[in-house]
């Protein structure tokens, strides 16, 4: 029996610790040892998926201190990976990063699609275990210079997944036994019906991957996702985040049979954390730098609805603190999808925590039509149920949770109304108390991703871009807290969501 391994979305959890949550969590790259002791070793492959280099304190430590021994190459040559396809989020901290980690990492990078000085940083492979011949064509999703800061890709080209997958297919089907295709996306649409389950922009094709003829297994990723199943002959899989879950697809009786395991059924093992043991000290000093007090001790979060819809103190402070840096003249902020806030004595890990995402702060010009376009957007966010109860639209929720796509701006004034339809809920728009007009014309602080069309804004992608401040939201957080003796928050209630009339 052969059994191809794989995990995805791992966002830099090497150990089994909750920063954030200052405690043990039951699952992590820490426990994939005591799985990979289950299988032969001669009939295994072990592959990730990406975005392994972002998403947690650690990633973010190792990769911003070059004094930082190990690298998290170095963990996942200790579990023997043998290939790897890159992720998205494995570009944000840029090339030098990027290709430090490639160059020490054992497994070979199968990435095909990702062209760096005209040339790919990875390629297909056959892979033979005893006879059986295997054809791994890796691709990540080539939307990626919809959200990345330019800089990070400026020597990068990004091919067509599908151009990609289907050119490798028809090269390599006659050659091998197997064909799998690796891919960082997910799926656009239902794999039961084919119906559209989000705006078809290319962000992911999986679906339309399941309809190449040739293929295999199909492992994916990047929706973070728990899916094994069989679609048009093909074992199709993807799994949930952070190392939750492994992708299993094995070959039994002349077919792929796809398969998850939960991670938290295996013993957490300390051969990763021993690699960081001479890192852990700085570390956790790093982790433990005070950063400055706030105001006040109310800028902690409770309940996804609630502080979405009564915009929290946290939210002020994030658009504060962008609109000081920029002088923009009103700033856009989201919460994610783990509700952390702030203390009033805060640390680096709580600020970490609270805003996990190396996002880059820039301005871009919001025209009175791109303005209120925006606000729409938002405000689809929110539906009614069937007793009229205000509640979050499903689509924010499943297949895939992205809280993080609602955002709150300050610098304006405005009135949802979730009881007219879509497209016509914002029912007054003013700044400094006076109704914006037709000609009207605003700068706003926001993040790479959004500014980019992250979450699908396009209406925001297409507004020129004023000013990039290089400086990412952790950066101004810190710099913020720590320059003053007490930072002052103006919190103000300038947007008000009803249903009708009823609140």
């Amino acid at each position: 029996m052969i059994q191809l391994c794989c995990t995805s979305d791992i966002h830099g959890n090497l150990l089994n610790y909750d920063v954030a949550l200052d405690q043990k969590k039951p699952y992590g790259l820490s426990s994939l040892p005591s799985l990979l002791k289950r299988f032969d070793p001669l009939t295994t492959v072990l592959i990730d998926n990406g975005d392994i280099l972002q998403g947690s304190a650690l990633a973010t430590y190792l990769n911003t201190h070059p004094q930082a021994k190990h690298t998290i190459a170095q963990a996942m040559n200790a579990c023997g990976y043998q290939f790897f396809n890159l992720g998205n989020h494995d570009f944000n901290y840029g090339l030098d990063v990027l290709l430090s980690f490639l160059n020490e990492l054992n497994a070979q990078c199968i990435s095909g699609n990702v062209l760096y000085q005209g040339k790919p940083l990875g390629q297909s492979v056959i892979h033979t275990i005893g006879s059986h011949r295997i054809a791994l064509i890796g691709a990540v999703t080539d939307y990626i210079p919809h959200w990345e800061k330019p800089e990070h890709i400026q020597e990068l080209e990004f091919i067509s997944v599908i151009d990609h997958v289907k050119h490798e297919v028809n090269r390599l089907r006659q050659l091998v036994d197997s064909v799998v295709v690796v891919y960082h996306g997910g799926f656009e649409k239902d794999l039961n019906t084919g119906v559209a389950t989000e705006r078809l922009t290319g962000e992911n094709v999986g679906y339309e991957l399941t309809r190449i003829e040739g293929i295999d297994v199909l492992f994916t990723g990047h929706q973070h996702r728990s899916i094994a199943t069989i679609q048009n002959n093909m074992a199709c899989l993807q799994c949930g985040f952070e190392g939750i879950e492994v992708m299993l697809a094995s070959y039994e009786e002349q077919a792929w049979l796809p398969k998850l395991i939960q991670l938290q059924d295996f013993n957490y093992t300390s051969e990763i954390e021993t690699l960081y043991h001479d890192d852990l000290p700085g570390f956790n000093a790093w982790l433990n730098t005070p950063c400055g007090e706030l105001d006040e001790d109310r800028y902690q979060l409770t309940d996804d609805l609630h502080d979405r819809l009564v915009k929290p103190p946290l939210i002020s402070l994030f658009n504060q603190i962008m609109m000081k840096e920029t002088k923009a003249d009103c700033a856009s902020s989201s919460l994610f999808n783990a509700l952390i806030g702030l203390p009033k004595k805060p640390t680096m890990k709580d600020i970490l925590a609270a805003y996990p995402y190396p996002n880059i702060i820039v301005v871009k010009e919001l025209n009175y039509e791109t303005l209120k376009a925006y606000l729409e957007q938002l405000a689809s966010f929110f539906s009614l149920d069937h007793e009229g109860h205000i509640v979050i639209t499903e689509s924010f929720v499943s297949p895939k949770k992205q809280l993080y796509n609602y955002d709150m701006i300050d610098g304006v004034e405005y009135t949802f109304d979730i009881s007219k339809p879509w497209g016509s809920r914002v029912t007054s728009l003013t700044y400094k108390g006076q109704p914006l007009s037709q000609d009207s014309i605003l700068t706003c602080a926001m993040n790479n991703y959004r500014s980019v069309g992250g979450g699908d804004f396009a209406m925001v992608a297409q507004a020129p871009l004023i000013f990039d401040t290089g400086k990412d939201m952790m950066t101004l957080l810190v710099e913020t807290l720590t320059s003053e003796k007490i930072t002052f928050v103006n919190h103000t209630s300038n947007i008000t969501i009803h249903a009708g009339g009823k609140l």
